[in-house]
């Protein structure tokens, strides 16, 4: 068999199963394989990184009011009277959106909502407890949203607050976010509200994973698969214009309409956060009723031959595509039901013909690292 990219730092039983799965499958036409983005074709998340990006650059483009309209919309009352932390016992999401609200009025008036706005202003306003808290509340309440609340057709959607801008402003937005992003280290920052400004909520502390890569090993693999007939797809829980921008920057082989994500409403041209009525949800089920619907008629019913994921969000598809043979998981040392998929992995390891495999990497410097185990954030050792 021949080996069809370098192996690189790819652990060496995926690097052979991926090696096998090219050469089974390169003189089959209808043959596709199916890539998860965040934390998959790269290293940490680019929707995560938009979020900080657009906090550290003040660069919204919503009134006061739209965004607490935004914060707070009403398909989500039930979701919004919880509280998003149990260290912070006052910080439901209704709490933390009108403390962000007041602050957001404050940095309106004072930054965002000027013509002649500098750097050293923002510079100024950044040493602000207006700013401050902020920062630390509406970090806090999007951790918590994009990790534990559902997003539906047609529903407004809470943290895509780069509505205002459009779609060719968002794309240059998008350029910036990952060009800044790839130049930060990979570091643990921790962010705290304003003592002398409680609100609402109280003191809140929240935390951001800084840094993005793209490991020179997935490239390959993206383009050993182009190279060879098989069809690459990416299929994302991060916006859909995101996703091609981030794509065509960092050099993965995939055409435009080949990447399925999340789709948002437009307004005469300027976007608008609420998800696009009959689009896919593509995370976890929505992620299968996408290939189902929009991949697999384009070849003739087939499954993907390889899927790749790193997540919960992947969970449902490599469940439920049972005629896939290749399962790819990076190691995040998930404990929700993705480690019985991780657990699967280790069990198979050298196994002929083995379904999951299991890929290691270095959250510390963004590269994989050639074993099944992983080197998680702020420590030293790798562990399975």
């Amino acid at each position: 068999m021949d080996n069809y990219f370098e192996q690189g730092n790819f652990e060496p039983f995926v690097y052979k199963r991926l090696n096998e799965v090219i050469d089974t499958y390169k003189n089959d036409t209808d043959s596709y394989v199916v890539f998860d983005y965040d934390n998959t074709s790269i290293i940490m998340d680019i929707e995560d990184n938009l979020n900080v990006y657009l906090m550290e650059h003040l660069a919204y483009r919503l009134t006061p009011e739209v965004l607490y309209e935004t914060l707070t919309n009403p398909d989500y009352r039930e979701e919004l009277s919880q509280t998003f932390d149990s260290r912070f016992k006052n910080a439901t999401g209704f709490n933390l959106a009108e403390d962000i609200y007041k602050e957001y009025q404050w940095l309106y008036d004072n930054y965002i909502s000027l013509e002649n706005r500098s750097e050293d202003l923002l510079k100024e306003i950044k040493e602000t407890n207006h700013y401050k808290t902020f920062r630390a509340k509406l970090r806090l309440f999007h951790t918590h949203v994009n990790s534990k609340l559902s997003r539906r057709p047609s529903n407004g959607w809470m943290t895509y607050l780069f509505a205002g801008h459009t779609i060719d402003s968002f794309k240059e937005l998008c350029r910036s976010c990952i060009k800044e992003s790839l130049e930060k280290p990979f570091e643990k920052v921790t962010y705290e509200s304003s003592e002398n400004i409680p609100g609402k909520s109280g003191v809140v502390i929240s935390t951001f994973k800084s840094g993005l890569s793209v490991p020179e090993e997935l490239l390959n693999l993206y383009r050993a698969f182009t190279n060879n007939g098989i069809t690459t797809y990416i299929v994302s829980a991060s916006p859909r214009v995101y996703v091609e921008v981030a794509a065509e920057m960092l050099g993965h082989s995939v055409k435009v309409d080949n990447i399925v994500a999340m789709e948002f409403e437009e307004d005469n041209g300027v976007i608008t956060p609420v998800m696009k009525a009959d689009s896919p949800i593509t995370k976890g089920p929505g992620k299968t009723e996408a290939i189902q619907k929009l991949i697999m008629p384009k070849h003739n019913g087939k499954q993907p031959v390889a899927m790749f994921g790193d997540s919960i969000g992947d969970y449902d598809m490599m469940q439920t595509f049972t005629e896939t043979p290749l399962c790819v998981i990076f190691n995040r040392h998930m404990t929700d039901d993705f480690k019985q998929l991780i657990d699967l992995a280790i069990e198979q390891y050298n196994q002929k013909d083995a379904r999951f495999v299991l890929q290691g990497r270095d959250e510390n410097t963004g590269v994989l690292i050639p074993s099944q185990s992983s080197i998680s954030f702020g420590e030293t050792e790798p562990k399975l």
